[in-house]
């Protein structure tokens, strides 16, 4: 079951990584996400997670990180609007390709899931190298590598 104790502001603002994103990650995980009928709420915090995943996986130089926030994205059903979703795309292909992963790859490798962003996951990898990078983030190096949002 989702976590539904949390709430996506206060989600972003812990430090990286938290107790939180094992839970969430644990959810993704589950077989029971799949099936999962998510509120509003649930789909921002996922998302809220793909980034932090895509942060992470950097650090960590994990594409298990990448595979897990693509996998969150994957199971947003459209109780938000999914160009906000669609966005987290560009960083975790920069992340992938940033720890020396095939990304094409990582992002092909959710092919057999379904719901309405897998077909925004598997087009990704065919888009214009600008058009993967003009999605609205930067690169923060130090202290620690995070992305963060231009807008």
């Amino acid at each position: 079951m989702f976590p539904s104790d949390l709430r996506s502001r206060s989600y972003a603002a812990e430090p990286l990584p938290s107790a939180t994103d094992d839970r969430i990650r644990a959810f993704v995980a589950s077989d029971a996400a799949a099936n999962a009928r998510l509120e509003l709420k649930a789909e921002w915090i996922l998302i809220v997670f793909a980034g932090r995943m895509a942060s992470l996986a950097v650090r960590e130089k994990s594409e298990a990180n990448v595979k897990a926030g693509l996998t969150a994205l994957a199971l947003i059903r459209g109780q938000v609007d999914l160009r906000d979703a669609i966005i987290y795309l560009s960083i975790l292909y920069d992340a992938a390709l940033r720890i020396g992963a095939d990304a094409d790859a990582i992002f092909q490798s959710l092919a057999d899931l379904d719901g309405p962003m897998i077909r925004y996951i598997n087009a990704f990898p065919a888009r214009t190298a600008a058009d993967k990078a003009a999605m609205g983030f930067s690169a923060i190096e130090e202290p620690e590598f995070t992305y963060r949002k231009n807008w």
